[in-house]
């Protein structure tokens, strides 16, 4: 009745958002609200999805965090960034990967989504991809950069989880680059030092 409430006053009075989603936000933290709570994320309400991104700033229950953010797999992002700046990496892949569709849990392989499809996983675990560059209706990455000035532009990252070896890098592009203009280049770089493993520079294409 509470939570109905607060969506209520929300539509009638919106000014009072942020005091309605504190008080979701404690609905929410308590075991009585929780199956509520969960209910309003199931219906896609708006408020219900405010409190949960404070939620995932300030709330230490990560099992409830999980729970909670499995009806919004792609909005669980900055709970993905939290677990892996407290946490560190490992931790925080569980985390992600306990949001996957069991479609892509099946089979796992790096990099997610090699073809830039698209999907429901959030990053960093998932491409991250910058208002430079699209995703295409039938897969791939778009990017397009005129060359002036002398910016870095980063189109699309990835964190990926790799044990000690050797790896290939193997990429599928086209489009045009001109000669002795700006290039694109893909990197692998440490997570922890930023130290440069690899890098694969693209100064032509047909």
């Amino acid at each position: 009745e509470a939570i109905q409430l607060l969506h209520s006053m929300a539509t009638v009075n919106p000014n009072g958002t942020p005091v309605y989603v504190d008080t979701l936000m404690a609905i929410a933290s308590s075991e009585a609200g929780a199956l509520a709570f969960e209910e309003s994320l199931r219906n896609e309400s708006k408020l219900a999805q405010q409190a949960l991104n404070a939620l995932n700033q300030t709330e230490t229950d990560a099992a409830l965090l999980l729970r909670y953010n499995a009806y919004a797999p792609d909005k669980a992002g900055p709970l993905i960034r939290r677990i892996l700046s407290e946490q560190g990496p490992e931790m925080a892949f569980v985390a992600w990967f306990s949001l996957l569709p069991s479609s892509d849990a099946v089979g796992f392989a790096w990099p997610y989504d090699p073809k830039f499809l698209g999907g429901s996983a959030p990053p960093p675990f998932a491409w991250n991809v910058s208002r430079d560059a699209e995703l295409q209706l039938q897969g791939g990455l778009y990017a397009s950069h005129s060359g002036r000035g002398k910016q870095r532009i980063q189109y699309a990252q990835q964190t990926i989880l790799l044990s000690p070896g050797l790896y290939t890098l193997l990429v599928e592009m086209d489009g045009k680059v001109e000669r002795d203009a700006a290039f694109f280049e893909w990197t692998v770089t440490c997570l922890e030092d930023g130290e440069l493993i690899g890098r694969l520079p693209v100064k032509s294409l047909d």
